[in-house]
């Protein structure tokens, strides 16, 4: 069954979990397992592979949004201390952290020496997510794999979803309403199609996308 689908791009979900596996094994092969890590990427397959290889760690994920200000990413960067920022290229010149910074495109055919996936429990932190900060400073609103699983698991019976819907993906990743796009999808399943930014703009574009997408 397909899993994601990006514009052009697609993964079946035997795909994703070489992706996720890859990822996760690069954050393992450490001396000190990362705790914290920020994802410095798009809303998209790539972000969402990451986030699912942090879990797989047994690492709490910290999404930002790429398309802040500097000042304000660093703030986040520097309040949440991630040992690892996953991102795409170079690192950026504008970031103030010693964090490691890994490139996901540089981490294929990596073989992890740890069992995968982490056994973690329940009341771990598996997210961070950081308000707007419209009243002040970003704020990070920590959620556990309980509480991330409670809610995908509602979510996913009460919409009833199963392995033959397709899912329209729309929320930010740092929005929490992204745990029924990734986790309930999921684990029913179904397939996630990444709606593309633009079209968010001309109601009639999106509505053809949303029918050829089924």
């Amino acid at each position: 069954n397909i899993a994601f689908v990006e514009g052009d791009r697609q993964l079946n979900y035997q795909q994703l979990i070489q992706h996720v596996s890859q990822l996760s094994a690069s954050l393992t092969n450490t001396k000190n397992p990362y705790r914290r890590v920020v994802i410095a990427l798009d809303r998209g397959i790539d972000a969402a592979i990451a986030i699912l290889a942090v879990l797989g760690a047994g690492a709490c994920y910290i999404p930002l949004d790429i398309k802040n200000p500097a000042n304000r990413l660093n703030y986040i960067i520097n309040d949440a201390a991630p040992q690892c920022i996953i991102g795409k290229g170079h690192r950026p010149d504008w970031l103030e952290t010693s964090a490691l910074w890994l490139d996901i495109d540089q981490t294929a055919f990596v073989q992890s020496s740890t069992r995968w996936p982490a056994e973690v429990d329940a009341e771990a932190l598996a997210a961070i997510l950081y308000t707007s900060g419209s009243t002040g400073a970003p704020k990070g609103v920590a959620l556990s794999h309980r509480a991330m699983r409670n809610f995908a698991d509602w979510a996913s019976c009460t919409f009833k979803i199963s392995r033959y819907d397709h899912i329209a993906s729309l929320a930010p990743f740092h929005f929490d309403l992204s745990v029924f796009d990734l986790f309930s999808s999921l684990s029913c399943g179904a397939a996630v199609h990444f709606v593309p930014a633009g079209l968010t703009l001309s109601p009639s574009r999106l509505t053809a996308w949303l029918r050829e997408q089924r």
